[in-house]
Protein backbone atom coordinates (compact mmCIF):
# COMPACT_ATOMS: atom_id res chain seq x y z
CA UNK A 1 0.00 0.00 0.00
CA UNK A 2 3.00 2.29 0.02
CA UNK A 3 1.76 3.88 -3.19
CA UNK A 4 2.71 7.41 -2.15
CA UNK A 5 6.48 7.00 -2.32
CA UNK A 6 6.74 7.69 -6.02
CA UNK A 7 4.44 10.69 -5.62
CA UNK A 8 6.69 12.16 -2.92
CA UNK A 9 9.68 11.87 -5.23
CA UNK A 10 7.75 13.63 -7.98
CA UNK A 11 7.08 16.71 -5.87
CA UNK A 12 10.68 17.37 -4.86
CA UNK A 13 12.37 19.66 -7.38
CA UNK A 14 9.31 20.56 -9.48
CA UNK A 15 8.11 24.11 -9.87
CA UNK A 16 4.49 23.10 -10.07
CA UNK A 17 2.39 20.08 -9.17
CA UNK A 18 2.59 17.94 -12.29
CA UNK A 19 1.31 14.52 -13.19
CA UNK A 20 3.44 11.72 -11.82
CA UNK A 21 2.06 8.93 -13.95
CA UNK A 22 0.35 5.81 -12.69
CA UNK A 23 0.97 4.73 -9.13
CA UNK A 24 2.49 1.25 -8.91
CA UNK A 25 0.07 -1.33 -7.66
CA UNK A 26 0.71 -3.70 -4.79
CA UNK A 27 -1.37 -5.66 -2.33
CA UNK A 28 -3.71 -2.68 -1.86
CA UNK A 29 -4.91 -2.43 -5.47
CA UNK A 30 -8.36 -1.22 -4.40
CA UNK A 31 -6.79 1.67 -2.50
CA UNK A 32 -4.73 2.68 -5.52
CA UNK A 33 -7.82 2.72 -7.72
CA UNK A 34 -9.75 4.82 -5.19
CA UNK A 35 -6.89 7.32 -4.94
CA UNK A 36 -6.59 7.67 -8.70
CA UNK A 37 -10.34 8.16 -9.03
CA UNK A 38 -10.31 10.81 -6.30
CA UNK A 39 -7.82 13.04 -8.12
CA UNK A 40 -8.66 14.23 -11.63
CA UNK A 41 -6.33 15.18 -13.16
CA UNK A 42 -3.75 13.27 -11.13
CA UNK A 43 -1.26 15.70 -9.56
CA UNK A 44 1.58 15.06 -7.14
CA UNK A 45 0.04 17.11 -4.35
CA UNK A 46 -3.41 15.70 -5.06
CA UNK A 47 -2.22 12.12 -4.84
CA UNK A 48 -0.49 12.85 -1.56
CA UNK A 49 -3.51 14.50 0.00
CA UNK A 50 -6.05 11.97 -1.26
CA UNK A 51 -3.82 9.03 -0.42
CA UNK A 52 -3.30 10.28 3.11
CA UNK A 53 -7.03 10.79 3.66
CA UNK A 54 -8.08 7.40 2.31
CA UNK A 55 -5.38 5.42 4.05
CA UNK A 56 -5.90 7.24 7.32
CA UNK A 57 -9.62 6.56 7.18
CA UNK A 58 -9.05 2.89 6.38
CA UNK A 59 -6.64 2.46 9.27
CA UNK A 60 -8.32 4.51 11.93
CA UNK A 61 -12.06 4.59 11.29
CA UNK A 62 -12.47 1.42 13.36
CA UNK A 63 -9.59 2.22 15.73
CA UNK A 64 -7.76 -0.92 14.69
CA UNK A 65 -4.83 -0.37 17.00
CA UNK A 66 -7.15 -0.03 20.00
CA UNK A 67 -9.05 -3.16 19.02
CA UNK A 68 -5.80 -5.13 18.74
CA UNK A 69 -4.69 -3.89 22.14
CA UNK A 70 -7.94 -5.18 23.63
CA UNK A 71 -7.52 -8.51 21.85
CA UNK A 72 -4.03 -8.93 23.30
CA UNK A 73 -5.22 -8.03 26.79
CA UNK A 74 -8.14 -10.43 26.68
CA UNK A 75 -6.73 -13.41 24.80
CA UNK A 76 -2.96 -13.38 25.28
CA UNK A 77 -3.11 -16.31 27.69
CA UNK A 78 -5.59 -18.23 25.59
CA UNK A 79 -4.25 -17.63 22.10
CA UNK A 80 -2.22 -20.54 20.65
CA UNK A 81 1.53 -19.77 20.57
CA UNK A 82 1.71 -20.06 16.78
CA UNK A 83 -0.95 -17.33 16.36
CA UNK A 84 0.68 -14.74 18.63
CA UNK A 85 3.56 -13.94 16.22
CA UNK A 86 1.01 -13.24 13.49
CA UNK A 87 -0.88 -10.83 15.74
CA UNK A 88 2.31 -9.08 16.81
CA UNK A 89 3.39 -8.76 13.18
CA UNK A 90 0.03 -7.26 12.31
CA UNK A 91 0.32 -4.77 15.16
CA UNK A 92 3.79 -3.74 13.99
CA UNK A 93 2.56 -3.32 10.42
CA UNK A 94 -0.26 -1.06 11.59
CA UNK A 95 2.14 1.04 13.65
CA UNK A 96 4.45 1.32 10.64
CA UNK A 97 1.62 2.35 8.33
CA UNK A 98 0.44 4.94 10.85
CA UNK A 99 3.94 6.42 11.01
CA UNK A 100 4.10 6.50 7.20
CA UNK A 101 0.78 8.33 7.02
CA UNK A 102 1.98 10.81 9.62
CA UNK A 103 5.14 11.40 7.56
CA UNK A 104 3.09 11.69 4.38
CA UNK A 105 0.80 14.35 5.81
CA UNK A 106 3.71 16.44 7.08
CA UNK A 107 5.59 16.12 3.80
CA UNK A 108 2.51 17.19 1.85
CA UNK A 109 2.15 20.39 3.89
CA UNK A 110 5.86 21.17 3.51
CA UNK A 111 5.91 20.66 -0.24
CA UNK A 112 2.85 22.87 -0.59
CA UNK A 113 5.07 25.68 0.75
CA UNK A 114 7.74 24.83 -1.81
CA UNK A 115 5.20 24.97 -4.62
CA UNK A 116 3.96 28.37 -3.37
CA UNK A 117 7.54 29.72 -3.26
CA UNK A 118 8.34 28.37 -6.71
CA UNK A 119 5.12 29.83 -8.12
CA UNK A 120 5.96 33.26 -6.66
CA UNK A 121 9.46 33.24 -8.16
CA UNK A 122 8.10 32.15 -11.54
CA UNK A 123 5.58 35.00 -11.49
CA UNK A 124 8.34 37.40 -10.45
CA UNK A 125 10.57 36.33 -13.32
CA UNK A 126 7.72 36.84 -15.76
CA UNK A 127 7.34 40.42 -14.50
CA UNK A 128 11.10 41.05 -14.75
CA UNK A 129 11.13 39.77 -18.32
CA UNK A 130 8.56 42.45 -19.10
CA UNK A 131 10.99 45.11 -17.89
CA UNK A 132 9.25 45.72 -14.56
CA UNK A 133 9.93 44.84 -10.91
CA UNK A 134 7.60 42.70 -8.80
CA UNK A 135 5.67 44.87 -6.38
CA UNK A 136 6.05 44.63 -2.63
CA UNK A 137 2.84 43.72 -0.75
CA UNK A 138 1.61 41.86 -3.82
CA UNK A 139 -0.02 38.44 -3.57
CA UNK A 140 3.18 36.76 -4.79
CA UNK A 141 5.21 38.69 -2.21
CA UNK A 142 2.91 37.57 0.60
CA UNK A 143 2.89 33.96 -0.61
CA UNK A 144 6.67 33.90 -0.86
CA UNK A 145 7.10 35.32 2.65
CA UNK A 146 4.45 33.04 4.14
CA UNK A 147 6.12 29.97 2.61
CA UNK A 148 9.37 30.30 4.57
CA UNK A 149 7.59 31.57 7.71
CA UNK A 150 5.75 28.22 7.90
CA UNK A 151 9.03 26.71 9.14
CA UNK A 152 9.44 29.11 12.09
CA UNK A 153 7.60 26.72 14.45
CA UNK A 154 8.69 23.08 14.60
CA UNK A 155 5.33 21.81 13.36
CA UNK A 156 6.65 20.59 10.00
CA UNK A 157 9.53 18.80 11.74
CA UNK A 158 7.48 16.74 14.20
CA UNK A 159 6.55 13.11 13.63
CA UNK A 160 5.40 10.18 15.69
CA UNK A 161 7.95 9.30 18.30
CA UNK A 162 10.05 6.16 17.88
CA UNK A 163 10.64 3.68 20.66
CA UNK A 164 14.32 2.80 20.81
CA UNK A 165 14.74 -0.28 23.00
CA UNK A 166 17.85 -2.23 23.93
CA UNK A 167 17.88 -5.39 21.77
CA UNK A 168 19.81 -7.54 24.25
CA UNK A 169 19.74 -8.36 27.93
CA UNK A 170 23.52 -8.52 28.33
CA UNK A 171 26.48 -6.79 26.69
CA UNK A 172 29.01 -9.19 28.21
CA UNK A 173 29.39 -11.67 25.31
CA UNK A 174 29.53 -9.00 22.58
CA UNK A 175 32.88 -8.75 20.80
CA UNK A 176 32.07 -6.35 17.98
CA UNK A 177 29.40 -3.85 19.07
CA UNK A 178 26.94 -2.65 16.45
CA UNK A 179 25.37 0.82 16.17
CA UNK A 180 21.97 -0.54 17.15
CA UNK A 181 23.22 -1.20 20.68
CA UNK A 182 23.31 2.46 21.66
CA UNK A 183 19.92 2.26 23.49
CA UNK A 184 21.57 -0.23 25.87
CA UNK A 185 24.20 2.36 26.79
CA UNK A 186 22.47 5.74 26.59
CA UNK A 187 19.44 6.22 28.81
CA UNK A 188 18.38 9.56 27.30
CA UNK A 189 15.68 9.72 24.64
CA UNK A 190 14.29 12.54 22.52
CA UNK A 191 12.12 14.98 24.46
CA UNK A 192 8.46 14.59 23.41
CA UNK A 193 6.90 17.74 21.98
CA UNK A 194 3.30 18.82 21.79
CA UNK A 195 0.20 17.11 23.19
CA UNK A 196 0.78 14.07 20.95
CA UNK A 197 4.30 13.54 22.29
CA UNK A 198 5.90 13.78 18.85
CA UNK A 199 9.62 14.01 18.18
CA UNK A 200 11.70 16.40 16.08
CA UNK A 201 13.26 14.96 12.91
CA UNK A 202 15.24 17.20 10.55
CA UNK A 203 14.96 14.63 7.77
CA UNK A 204 11.27 15.40 7.28
CA UNK A 205 11.56 18.77 5.60
CA UNK A 206 14.98 20.37 6.13
CA UNK A 207 15.99 20.29 2.47
CA UNK A 208 12.60 21.70 1.43
CA UNK A 209 12.94 24.47 4.02
CA UNK A 210 16.34 25.50 2.66
CA UNK A 211 15.00 25.64 -0.88
CA UNK A 212 12.05 27.78 0.24
CA UNK A 213 14.44 30.19 2.00
CA UNK A 214 16.65 30.42 -1.09
CA UNK A 215 13.58 31.10 -3.25
CA UNK A 216 12.47 33.88 -0.90
CA UNK A 217 15.88 35.56 -1.24
CA UNK A 218 15.56 35.28 -5.02
CA UNK A 219 12.16 36.97 -4.89
CA UNK A 220 13.47 39.74 -2.63
CA UNK A 221 16.29 40.35 -5.11
CA UNK A 222 13.77 40.74 -7.91
CA UNK A 223 11.65 43.21 -5.89
CA UNK A 224 14.65 45.22 -4.65
CA UNK A 225 17.96 44.49 -6.43
CA UNK A 226 19.79 46.79 -3.98
CA UNK A 227 18.32 45.17 -0.84
CA UNK A 228 21.77 44.45 0.61
CA UNK A 229 22.81 48.10 0.47
CA UNK A 230 19.50 49.56 1.63
CA UNK A 231 18.91 46.99 4.36
CA UNK A 232 15.15 47.22 3.71
CA UNK A 233 14.62 43.49 4.21
CA UNK A 234 17.20 43.13 7.00
CA UNK A 235 14.65 42.27 9.71
CA UNK A 236 13.09 39.50 7.62
CA UNK A 237 16.48 38.09 6.62
CA UNK A 238 17.62 38.09 10.24
CA UNK A 239 14.46 36.14 11.13
CA UNK A 240 15.36 33.57 8.45
CA UNK A 241 18.87 33.33 9.88
CA UNK A 242 17.55 32.89 13.42
CA UNK A 243 15.27 30.12 12.19
CA UNK A 244 18.17 28.21 10.60
CA UNK A 245 20.28 28.72 13.72
CA UNK A 246 17.45 27.40 15.90
CA UNK A 247 17.11 24.26 13.80
CA UNK A 248 20.86 23.75 13.82
CA UNK A 249 20.94 23.99 17.61
CA UNK A 250 18.06 21.51 17.89
CA UNK A 251 19.96 19.05 15.71
CA UNK A 252 23.18 19.51 17.70
CA UNK A 253 21.40 19.16 21.03
CA UNK A 254 19.98 15.82 19.88
CA UNK A 255 23.48 14.29 19.73
CA UNK A 256 24.36 12.76 23.10
CA UNK A 257 26.97 10.30 24.36
CA UNK A 258 27.28 7.89 27.25
CA UNK A 259 29.12 4.83 28.46
CA UNK A 260 28.47 1.57 30.26
CA UNK A 261 30.98 -0.65 32.01
CA UNK A 262 30.53 -4.42 31.91
CA UNK A 263 32.27 -7.10 34.00
CA UNK A 264 33.63 -9.72 31.62
CA UNK A 265 35.33 -11.91 34.22
CA UNK A 266 34.78 -11.36 37.93
CA UNK A 267 37.37 -12.12 40.56
CA UNK A 268 36.49 -12.76 44.15
CA UNK A 269 34.79 -9.36 44.12
CA UNK A 270 33.42 -7.71 40.91
CA UNK A 271 35.55 -4.63 41.50
CA UNK A 272 38.60 -6.58 42.64
CA UNK A 273 42.01 -6.67 40.94
CA UNK A 274 41.32 -9.98 39.17
CA UNK A 275 38.21 -8.70 37.42
CA UNK A 276 38.24 -7.92 33.70
CA UNK A 277 36.14 -5.06 32.44
CA UNK A 278 35.02 -3.68 29.13
CA UNK A 279 33.70 -0.22 28.44
CA UNK A 280 31.01 0.42 25.85
CA UNK A 281 30.95 4.04 24.66
CA UNK A 282 28.09 5.23 22.48
CA UNK A 283 26.95 8.42 20.77
CA UNK A 284 23.54 8.76 19.17
CA UNK A 285 21.23 11.22 17.48
CA UNK A 286 18.14 10.89 19.64
CA UNK A 287 15.92 12.40 16.95
CA UNK A 288 16.72 9.93 14.16
CA UNK A 289 18.07 6.91 16.06
CA UNK A 290 21.40 6.97 14.23
CA UNK A 291 24.23 5.96 16.55
CA UNK A 292 27.75 4.63 16.93
CA UNK A 293 29.18 2.25 19.55
CA UNK A 294 32.76 1.45 20.47
CA UNK A 295 34.07 -1.19 22.87
CA UNK A 296 37.38 -0.87 24.66
CA UNK A 297 39.17 -2.05 27.76
CA UNK A 298 38.08 -0.10 30.79
CA UNK A 299 40.87 2.22 32.04
CA UNK A 300 42.13 1.22 35.44
CA UNK A 301 42.37 4.81 36.70
CA UNK A 302 39.38 6.49 35.09
CA UNK A 303 35.69 5.91 34.67
CA UNK A 304 35.36 7.83 31.44
CA UNK A 305 37.57 8.26 28.38
CA UNK A 306 36.94 11.78 27.10
CA UNK A 307 39.17 11.42 24.06
CA UNK A 308 37.36 8.33 22.78
CA UNK A 309 33.97 9.91 23.37
CA UNK A 310 35.00 13.12 21.59
CA UNK A 311 36.26 11.10 18.63
CA UNK A 312 33.06 9.03 18.43
CA UNK A 313 30.85 12.10 18.69
CA UNK A 314 32.86 13.84 15.99
CA UNK A 315 32.46 10.80 13.74
CA UNK A 316 28.70 10.74 14.24
CA UNK A 317 28.40 14.48 13.64
CA UNK A 318 30.38 14.01 10.45
CA UNK A 319 27.91 11.41 9.24
CA UNK A 320 24.93 13.62 10.05
CA UNK A 321 26.33 16.81 8.54
CA UNK A 322 27.49 15.03 5.39
CA UNK A 323 23.82 14.84 4.39
CA UNK A 324 23.14 17.24 1.55
CA UNK A 325 20.41 19.17 3.36
CA UNK A 326 22.48 19.76 6.51
CA UNK A 327 25.67 20.46 4.58
CA UNK A 328 23.90 23.33 2.82
CA UNK A 329 22.39 24.73 6.01
CA UNK A 330 25.63 26.39 7.11
CA UNK A 331 26.38 27.91 3.70
CA UNK A 332 22.86 29.37 3.38
CA UNK A 333 23.08 30.71 6.94
CA UNK A 334 26.38 32.38 6.07
CA UNK A 335 24.79 33.96 2.99
CA UNK A 336 21.89 35.27 5.06
CA UNK A 337 24.28 36.76 7.60
CA UNK A 338 26.07 38.61 4.83
CA UNK A 339 22.83 39.77 3.16
CA UNK A 340 21.64 41.20 6.47
CA UNK A 341 24.93 42.95 7.20
CA UNK A 342 25.82 45.37 4.39
CA UNK A 343 28.84 46.81 6.19
CA UNK A 344 31.90 47.69 4.17
CA UNK A 345 34.24 44.71 4.49
CA UNK A 346 37.90 44.95 3.50
CA UNK A 347 39.65 41.72 2.64
CA UNK A 348 43.15 41.16 3.89
CA UNK A 349 45.39 39.81 1.14
CA UNK A 350 48.89 39.44 2.63
CA UNK A 351 49.70 37.46 5.78
CA UNK A 352 52.69 36.42 7.86
CA UNK A 353 53.30 34.08 10.81
CA UNK A 354 56.29 32.75 12.73
CA UNK A 355 54.71 29.31 13.28
CA UNK A 356 53.27 27.45 10.27
CA UNK A 357 52.29 23.79 10.09
CA UNK A 358 53.24 22.10 6.81
CA UNK A 359 50.26 22.06 4.47
CA UNK A 360 48.47 24.81 6.42
CA UNK A 361 50.08 28.03 5.10
CA UNK A 362 49.20 31.39 6.59
CA UNK A 363 48.04 32.48 3.12
CA UNK A 364 44.95 30.35 3.74
CA UNK A 365 43.83 32.93 6.32
CA UNK A 366 43.47 35.58 3.61
CA UNK A 367 42.53 33.60 0.49
CA UNK A 368 38.78 34.27 0.77
CA UNK A 369 37.99 30.55 1.02
CA UNK A 370 36.54 29.55 4.43
CA UNK A 371 37.14 25.86 3.67
CA UNK A 372 40.93 26.37 3.85
CA UNK A 373 42.70 27.40 7.04
CA UNK A 374 46.02 28.39 8.58
CA UNK A 375 47.40 26.32 11.45
CA UNK A 376 50.31 26.56 13.83
CA UNK A 377 52.18 23.50 15.06
CA UNK A 378 50.63 21.64 17.99
CA UNK A 379 51.22 22.96 21.52
CA UNK A 380 51.81 20.75 24.56
CA UNK A 381 49.47 22.89 26.68
CA UNK A 382 46.91 25.59 26.12
CA UNK A 383 49.51 28.34 26.64
CA UNK A 384 51.21 30.05 23.69
CA UNK A 385 54.77 29.47 24.87
CA UNK A 386 56.32 30.06 21.41
CA UNK A 387 55.03 33.58 20.83
CA UNK A 388 53.01 32.41 17.81
CA UNK A 389 51.25 35.22 15.94
CA UNK A 390 49.47 36.01 12.69
CA UNK A 391 49.68 39.40 10.99
CA UNK A 392 47.74 40.38 7.88
CA UNK A 393 47.55 43.44 5.66
CA UNK A 394 45.18 44.82 3.04
CA UNK A 395 47.92 45.16 0.41
CA UNK A 396 46.57 48.62 -0.45
CA UNK A 397 48.66 51.77 -0.76
CA UNK A 398 46.19 53.80 1.29
CA UNK A 399 44.59 53.17 4.67
CA UNK A 400 41.10 51.83 5.23
CA UNK A 401 38.70 53.06 7.90
CA UNK A 402 37.62 50.19 10.19
CA UNK A 403 36.00 49.55 13.53
CA UNK A 404 35.67 45.76 13.42
CA UNK A 405 37.90 42.74 13.05
CA UNK A 406 36.25 39.60 11.74
CA UNK A 407 37.80 36.22 12.39
CA UNK A 408 36.32 33.18 10.71
CA UNK A 409 37.37 30.03 12.55
CA UNK A 410 38.27 26.74 10.96
CA UNK A 411 35.23 24.45 10.91
CA UNK A 412 35.18 20.65 10.73
CA UNK A 413 32.00 18.58 10.76
CA UNK A 414 30.10 21.66 11.88
CA UNK A 415 32.34 22.28 14.92
CA UNK A 416 34.76 25.16 15.60
CA UNK A 417 38.38 24.00 15.62
CA UNK A 418 41.27 25.36 17.72
CA UNK A 419 39.96 28.91 18.11
CA UNK A 420 41.93 30.86 20.76
CA UNK A 421 40.18 31.34 24.07
CA UNK A 422 42.00 34.59 24.84
CA UNK A 423 43.89 36.74 22.33
CA UNK A 424 45.42 40.20 21.89
CA UNK A 425 44.80 42.45 18.89
CA UNK A 426 46.83 45.27 17.34
CA UNK A 427 46.27 47.38 14.19
CA UNK A 428 48.81 49.41 12.26
CA UNK A 429 49.13 53.15 12.77
CA UNK A 430 47.85 55.36 9.96
CA UNK A 431 51.43 55.92 8.76
CA UNK A 432 52.21 52.19 9.07
CA UNK A 433 55.07 52.98 11.44
CA UNK A 434 53.99 50.83 14.40
CA UNK A 435 51.40 48.46 15.83
CA UNK A 436 48.74 50.09 18.01
CA UNK A 437 47.43 47.86 20.82
CA UNK A 438 43.65 47.52 20.85
CA UNK A 439 43.22 45.11 23.77
CA UNK A 440 42.60 41.47 24.59
CA UNK A 441 39.44 39.57 23.75
CA UNK A 442 37.68 36.35 24.73
CA UNK A 443 34.79 36.50 22.23
CA UNK A 444 34.12 33.13 20.61
CA UNK A 445 32.47 32.32 17.28
CA UNK A 446 28.91 31.10 17.15
CA UNK A 447 29.18 27.66 15.52
CA UNK A 448 25.41 27.58 14.98
CA UNK A 449 25.43 30.44 12.50
CA UNK A 450 27.90 32.07 10.15
CA UNK A 451 30.87 31.15 12.38
CA UNK A 452 32.21 34.67 12.47
CA UNK A 453 33.55 36.81 15.30
CA UNK A 454 32.83 40.54 15.26
CA UNK A 455 35.03 42.55 17.57
CA UNK A 456 33.98 46.12 18.32
CA UNK A 457 37.35 47.84 18.43
CA UNK A 458 35.87 50.73 20.38
CA UNK A 459 36.83 53.38 17.85
CA UNK A 460 37.40 53.97 14.15
CA UNK A 461 40.95 53.43 12.89
CA UNK A 462 42.79 54.33 9.72
CA UNK A 463 44.94 51.26 9.21
CA UNK A 464 46.73 48.93 6.83
CA UNK A 465 46.46 45.67 8.76
CA UNK A 466 46.00 43.65 11.94
CA UNK A 467 48.17 41.57 14.30
CA UNK A 468 46.77 38.74 16.48
CA UNK A 469 48.65 37.06 19.32
CA UNK A 470 46.79 34.19 21.06
CA UNK A 471 47.51 33.85 24.76
CA UNK A 472 45.29 30.85 25.55
CA UNK A 473 44.79 28.30 22.80
CA UNK A 474 41.67 26.32 21.92
CA UNK A 475 41.47 22.63 21.01
CA UNK A 476 40.33 20.79 17.91
CA UNK A 477 37.85 17.90 17.98
CA UNK A 478 40.63 15.47 18.96
CA UNK A 479 41.94 17.56 21.87
CA UNK A 480 45.01 18.96 20.09
CA UNK A 481 45.95 22.55 20.94
CA UNK A 482 46.67 24.75 17.90
CA UNK A 483 46.16 28.30 16.68
CA UNK A 484 43.95 27.99 13.59
CA UNK A 485 42.20 30.63 11.48
CA UNK A 486 40.13 30.22 8.29
CA UNK A 487 39.68 33.88 7.30
CA UNK A 488 40.60 37.37 8.51
CA UNK A 489 38.89 40.60 7.44
CA UNK A 490 38.50 44.22 8.58
CA UNK A 491 35.16 46.01 8.42
CA UNK A 492 33.48 49.38 8.86
CA UNK A 493 30.17 48.68 10.59
CA UNK A 494 27.34 51.18 10.49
Amino acid sequence: MMCYRKSVACVVGLAFAVGCGPIPEDDSGDDVERIEQAVEPVTATGVLAAGAAILAKKLFEKAVDKVLAEIFAATAKETPPDVLPILYKLENQIATEAAHINWLQIRTRSEDKLIAALTAVTEGRRVVEQGRQPQQESTSDHNSAAAWAAYLPDTLFLRQRDHFACPTTSLTPLVDPVPGLWPCIIAARATPQGPAGNTYDHRLTSEVMLRVVALRIAYIAMMAPDFIRTGFFKAEIMNMLSMLQKHRKTIEDGIVCGHRDVVLTAGKFPSGPNSQWARFIACADLHTGQGLVRKQAKPADAWFNDATTASLKSQLRGQLWSRTSLRHLDSIAADLAWYADPDVVTRLTVAQSNDVLTGWPVAHAVDGVPETAYSSHIFPTQQNTRGTFVAAWTGLTTTVQVNQLRITPRMWNGAVQAFPQRYYVWVTAADNSQWLPIGYFTAQPDHRGAARVDLGLGATYQTFGVYIWPETLGADSFGGRYFQVAELALAKAY
